[in-house]
């Protein structure tokens, strides 16, 4: 069996914590979506493009409603959050265990720092009544 002194246990101790702190600010799955201001200039033509062609493009819109000219009208509304993390890490640099003493060791923490920025789009399609073809669209998009 292998004893481990109490400094030695601390080091361990303290190294475990830098770890799991450091893999807890890991980023998450960045999802990609295709409703972006490009794609909606390049591929909705008013009198041409369809509904099966949108869902297809951008996928089911999150609102689906009637104006009061009883036309379709379809909302899509996206938000996105960008985050910039700079900084951080930890080191542990451990000596030896002469006696109760404890022999260059050392634990270092830095600083972290991090940027988020939004992104909004919002998608409004109106269908012709009596088809399901574009008849007018309107899209905002703001960054803050």
């Amino acid at each position: 069996m292998i004893r481990i002194g109490k400094v030695t246990a601390v080091i361990i101790l303290v190294a475990s914590a830098l770890l799991i702190y450091n893999i807890s600010f890991a980023a998450p799955a960045y999802q990609k979506s295709s409703l972006t201001f490009g794609m909606i200039k390049k591929h909705l033509v008013k009198g041409e493009t369809n509904q099966a062609e949108i869902i297809e493009l951008f996928g089911v819109p999150n609102i689906m409603t009637k104006n009061k000219s009883g036309e379709e009208v379809w909302t899509y509304d996206k938000i996105s959050v960008s985050s910039l993390e700079a900084g951080g890490g930890g080191g542990i640099g451990a000596g030896g265990v002469a006696g109760n003493a404890l022999l260059g060791g050392g634990v270092g923490v830095a600083g972290r720092s991090s940027t988020t920025s939004s992104r909004s789009i919002t998608l409004v399609i109106t269908f012709f009544s009596d088809k399901d073809i574009v008849k007018d669209y309107a899209v905002m998009a703001q960054e803050f």
